[in-house]
């Protein structure tokens, strides 16, 4: 049996670090890499650029508004960094940015629907970096850490 997800009670979502003096605000959340879309025949899609290509627009706005982090706790900034980590349940051969771009976007729109951000613009986003841990005991998912620049 995988390992069973945390609520957001359950996961630390936010911790203080120190570096020269100042206090760094980091906030993290998992992503979804699926999600069940359709009633009569539910169908699970792996959000990738893969998908994305094919996908048209009524079914990207619609896996779009059911989008939304699994855990974390909303937070206001004027700007941030974040570093998202890939999770992979097996070895087998994937594309790092395949996962992160669509994390990233589908992301990024949320913060700015839940008014975390103004706007997903370089002016409140300045950095983005992302890696990938090769073993976990559960699907796919994306850690997103944000650091709270302001």
């Amino acid at each position: 049996m995988g390992k069973q997800r945390r609520t957001m009670a359950e996961t630390p979502q936010s911790k203080n670090t120190r570096t020269n003096g100042t206090t760094i605000k980091v906030r993290e959340f998992e992503l979804p890499c699926h999600i069940m879309i359709g009633s009569r025949k539910p169908r699970k899609i792996g959000l990738t650029m893969n998908w994305y290509r094919h996908a048209g627009h009524f079914e990207i706005d619609k896996v779009k508004s059911s989008y939304w982090p699994l855990t974390g706790e909303r937070f206001k900034a004027s700007r941030i960094s974040i570093e998202y980590t890939l999770y992979l349940p097996n070895n087998r051969r994937t594309d790092l940015m395949n996962w992160v771009s669509i994390a990233d976007k589908f992301f990024l729109d949320w913060l700015v629907a839940t008014q975390c951000l103004k706007d997903d613009s370089v002016r409140e986003y300045s950095n983005v970096a992302a890696k990938v841990e090769k073993s976990c005991d559960s699907e796919t998912h994306i850690i997103a850490r944000i650091q709270v620049l302001e």
